[in-house]
């Protein structure tokens, strides 16, 4: 659990604050009121995603490429069903396309703020290591 704390739900979080504010910017872009309800439903749907990417993450592959188109895929299913159960769409090419550059989207920003977390570890711990080492000595 410390790690869905600390790892995913922070990155949850962050892509439910950039949804808020493309809900925002698309409301006073198109001069329309901003529902509760849509942006409920898009932290939901976050929400969801997160959780399966925890799941997926349990799953060890054999290459970082094999994992993250496996978790591409799985995740635009998964996103997909559940853009149908809280959005209505027409199911067509427009609408698919719309829903992938949007998922897309999400994904690069997830996957940005992962690296990122990771580079920050890495850093991290090689300061420690040189403390250490240098304490050694």
């Amino acid at each position: 659990m410390y790690r869905f704390f600390h790892k995913y739900l922070p990155y949850g979080c962050i892509c439910s604050v950039l949804c808020m504010i493309v809900e925002s910017i698309n409301a006073i872009r198109f001069s329309t009121a901003i529902e509760g309800t849509v942006i409920l439903s898009d932290i939901a749907m976050i929400m969801i995603l997160t959780i399966a990417c925890y799941v997926i993450d349990f799953y060890d592959f054999k290459s970082y490429r094999s994992y993250f188109f496996t978790r591409y895929v799985i995740l635009f299913i998964i996103f997909m069903i559940a853009y149908q159960l809280f959005f209505t769409i027409p199911f067509s090419f427009h609408g698919v396309f719309n829903l992938w550059l949007i998922y897309t989207v999400n994904i690069l920003l997830i996957q940005a703020y992962v690296n990122h977390t990771v580079v920050k570890e890495t850093a991290q711990m090689n300061a420690l290591l040189q403390k250490k080492k240098a304490e050694k000595n």
